[in-house]
C-alpha cells in the first residue's frame, strides 16, 4: 500500500474542472479511495494500457467502427521502459491516494481521485 503523499494546490480553470469531474462521474475510475480500493475502471483498462503504448513511442491510434463496435490499433508497442514507468506511476499514485484518502476520511478528501 502507498504512503499518505504530500499533496499541492493546483489551479484549474472551471472548464478543466468540469471536464475531469465529468471522467469521473462517468466511471473512469471505480472503487472508494476511502476504502482503499480506488483504480482505473476495468472496462477502460485496455484504453489505457494502450494510451501508455503511444505515449512510449508506440505510434499512431487508429480506429475503425463498424455498426456498435469500434476497434482501436496502435501501431507498435513503444519503449517498453517508458511503458512500464507509466504503469508504476499510475499504481504509485493509486496507491498513494487511496491511502492518503483513506487516513483523512471521512471528514473530507485530501486528494482529487485522478
Amino acid at each position: 500500500m502507498g504512503q499518505v503523499m504530500d499533496t499541492v494546490a493546483v489551479n484549474l480553470t472551471p472548464d478543466s474542472l468540469e471536464y475531469m469531474q465529468f471522467l469521473l462521474d462517468r466511471g473512469a475510475v471505480s472503487g472508494s479511495s476511502t476504502a482503499g480500493t480506488l483504480k482505473i475502471n476495468d472496462t477502460i483498462r485496455e484504453l489505457v494500457n494502450g494510451l501508455y503504448r503511444v505515449l512510449a513511442g508506440g505510434g499512431r491510434a487508429t480506429a475503425n467502427i463498424t455498426g456498435a463496435t469500434m476497434t482501436i490499433t496502435i501501431n507498435g508497442l513503444g519503449d517498453q521502459k517508458t511503458y512500464d514507468d507509466l504503469v508504476a506511476m499510475e499504481a504509485t499514485c493509486t496507491a498513494a491516494i487511496n491511502t492518503t484518502n483513506s487516513t483523512f476520511s471521512p471528514n473530507y478528501k485530501l486528494v482529487v481521485e485522478f
